[in-house]
Order: C-alpha cells, then sequence, then structure tokens
C-alpha cells in the first residue's frame, strides 16, 4: 500500500469560528487583500478587521473566475504592498485568491502557467500567505492544490496547480452558509456529492481517501434534501460543509472522474453553474460506467459501486444495478433540470467530448471511456 496525502496546515472547522479571524489574520498581517464575491453578506466582517487595525484592499469577484480577475488583483495587491491573501466567498472566489497567492511572487503572465491553453510552466516560488473562508458547500476548493480558471476567449476553464497553492489556513464556519440561496444551495450540495462519490470509485482512490468518502456519502444525500426543506438548520449546514471538506480532501489526493472531465469545457462553453453540471451528468455517468466495468468484468470495480449503493442509502438493499435510478430520482426530488434547458444542442456534443476526453479529471475515470460512451452520457443528459 503506497499513498501521498496533501492538506492545509491547519483547518478550523466549527460554526461560529469566524470570531476567531482576526486573531489569525493578525499575527501574520496588517495589510492584506480580500478577495470576495459580490454578495455584501460578509461586510461586517471586514469592518471587524478594520476596527481590530488590519488595513485591506478588496477585490470583487463578480462571477465565474476570470483570467482577467487575477491579473487585475494582482496589480491592485502589488500597489498596496499586500502580504497576505483573504478569500471569502465560493468557489469562483477561492479559485482567484489562490492564482492570486501564487501569482504575486512567481514570475511573468498567468498563461504561462495554464494547462491546455498556456504553457502549463511549474510554479517554482510558493505563495503568499493565504487563509481562506468559504461560504458555500460545495466546491472544496479550499483544501486543493490548483485553481479553476475561465478564459473567454478561449472558451474554455482550465486550471494551473502547485503544492504550493494549498492554502495554509481554512476556516470553515458553516454559520456564514445560513443565508445562501436555496439553488445555490442545491447546486453546491450536489458538487460536494460528486467530489465524494467519484474519488470513491476513481481509478486513482486509495485506503485512506476511501475513508473520508466513506464517512461523507451517507450524510450528503440526507443533508441535501433536509436543507431542501431546512435552509435554516444548522446541523445540517455543518453536515454539508464537512462533507465539501471531505470532498475537497478527496478529490486533491485521489482526481475525479467523468463528470468533472466533462464539467470543466461545458463551463468555458456555456453559462451553467458548475455544481448543476455535475448534478445534471452524475446520474448517466454513473449508469455508463456501471454498463462498461459489467461489460468487462471488472469485479473489483464492480464491487466497488456496491459499496456506494449501499453507502448512499438507507436502504441496505439497493445494489450496483439500482444506483442510477436512485440518483435519477434525487435529481427530480431536487428539481435538477437538464443541459437542454440551457440551450446546449445534440450539434454540441462532438466539440464537448474533444474537449474533454484528455482532461485531467477524466483520466481519474473508474474505466477509460470510448467517445461513444461519451456521447451516450451527453445525449442522455440532454
Amino acid at each position: 500500500m503506497t499513498f501521498n496525502f496533501q492538506a492545509p496546515s491547519e483547518i478550523i472547522f466549527g460554526s461560529g469560528k469566524i470570531d476567531e479571524l482576526v486573531n489569525i489574520i493578525k499575527p501574520k498581517s496588517e495589510n492584506i487583500i480580500i478577495i470576495k464575491g459580490a454578495s455584501n453578506r460578509f461586510d461586517y466582517i471586514f469592518e471587524t478587521l478594520k476596527s481590530n487595525g488590519i488595513d485591506y484592499s478588496i477585490y470583487c469577484v463578480k462571477n465565474e473566475p476570470l483570467i482577467e480577475d487575477v491579473d487585475r488583483a494582482v496589480t491592485l495587491a502589488k500597489t498596496n504592498l499586500s502580504n497576505l491573501v483573504l478569500g471569502i466567498g465560493g468557489g469562483s472566489v477561492i479559485d482567484v485568491a489562490k492564482a492570486v497567492g501564487i501569482m504575486l511572487l512567481n514570475p511573468g503572465e498567468i498563461l504561462d502557467y495554464l494547462e491546455v491553453i498556456g504553457k502549463g510552466e511549474k510554479l517554482t516560488e510558493p505563495s503568499i500567505p493565504t487563509i481562506i473562508v468559504p461560504t458555500t458547500s460545495g466546491t472544496g476548493a479550499e483544501v486543493t492544490k490548483n485553481s479553476v480558471l475561465k478564459s473567454i476567449q478561449h472558451k474554455r476553464k482550465v486550471s494551473m496547480r502547485s503544492p504550493e497553492m494549498i492554502p495554509k489556513t481554512v476556516l470553515i464556519d458553516p454559520k456564514l452558509m445560513l443565508t445562501l440561496p436555496s439553488t445555490t444551495t442545491t447546486y453546491t450540495g450536489m458538487d460536494a456529492l460528486t467530489q465524494v462519490i467519484e474519488p470513491f470509485i476513481s481509478s486513482l482512490s486509495n485506503p485512506f481517501t476511501d475513508s473520508l468518502c466513506r464517512d461523507a456519502i451517507p450524510r450528503a444525500v440526507d443533508a441535501l434534501v433536509g436543507l431542501k426543506e431546512k435552509p435554516s438548520d444548522i446541523k445540517l449546514r455543518e453536515e454539508m460543509a464537512y462533507v465539501s471538506l471531505m470532498g475537497g480532501l478527496a478529490l486533491a489526493n485521489a482526481k475525479l472522474g467523468a463528470v468533472h472531465g466533462f464539467a470543466g469545457p461545458i463551463g468555458g462553453m456555456f453559462e451553467i453553474p458548475h455544481g448543476l453540471i455535475c448534478a445534471i451528468l452524475l446520474p448517466n455517468t454513473i449508469k455508463v460506467n456501471i454498463e462498461a466495468i459489467e461489460s468487462l468484468g471488472l469485479e473489483e470495480d464492480i464491487n466497488k459501486y456496491n459499496q456506494l449503493a449501499k453507502l448512499i442509502s438507507s436502504d441496505k438493499n439497493l445494489t450496483i444495478r439500482d444506483l442510477p435510478k436512485f440518483l435519477y430520482d434525487l435529481n427530480k426530488k431536487l428539481e435538477i433540470p437538464t443541459l437542454s434547458h440551457f440551450g446546449i444542442k445534440k450539434s454540441d456534443l462532438k466539440e464537448i467530448v474533444d474537449l474533454s476526453k484528455n482532461s485531467s479529471s477524466m483520466k481519474g475515470n473508474t474505466v477509460s471511456l470510448t467517445e461513444t460512451q461519451m456521447m451516450n452520457i451527453l445525449e442522455s443528459s440532454l
């Protein structure tokens, strides 16, 4: 048995932990750049920082994490001599914050380091200190070593990555998620569920990441469905935040699969929330994967999917054959639409397959999929 495991130096988890933020920042810096989202829900936190003598500049990520966002935020940080990055927001904010932290000390342009559309060069210098406070439960980006950024020019979402991009400190306070809109809760929650399923059935899974996923998968479905009815239930918010954290740690150390292999190109081509793309694709991806491993007689993988069936439902009679229907029914319960709802047509699918087949996440899929199988997943999700 051999595996590597990478994670932040410090993870602070619990309701009310945001009250510790001043004491976390102050010994490290008194001149920071804050990366935040468009919402003003957390402005009170910044006022607390100011009243405690911490100077800051703010950069706002309005929607998707664009390359231009990183460039502009780096310029702002350099102008103000910021020596610590605080990212407080959802996945887009976190991706920009981590990219800003690493680009402040590395030479050249961000395209020098981006995969697929750039040069993919190695980041040789460390990040400046970066503290991440997620305000959604989904991406797990707070504990990973990459940032996913969107290029409008290339219509792609691509990564830059380095172990140095793993934030040194992560503070997760489920109370910050109590005011999340219902749809955001559902979409980010489905991303979190996908990110504890895909590493578990990944071709690169290991006993350590499996233990994280086994603990998180049963919690995820119960919390997702529960929050649909009781969005202010702090216990359910804590469960979802925990699932998201476990998913981030698992995917960072075991890779994902075909759902996320498709999600990057689709998200680059169309304006669809990432978590929603994952939700739409998950049932049909699981169905095609099961058909593939059964036709190949891959007993170890078949056993893993049977384990997944037992973990995901309170019905312990659920088997591998029942998994796709369980996920279809979950999507129906959560009111998940289809790809065609967002204007994706059958004529778009070949380009999506071409862009997806060599993605990093696709390489972690349970089994290597043919282009025909990939088309089947997309066609069934229209």
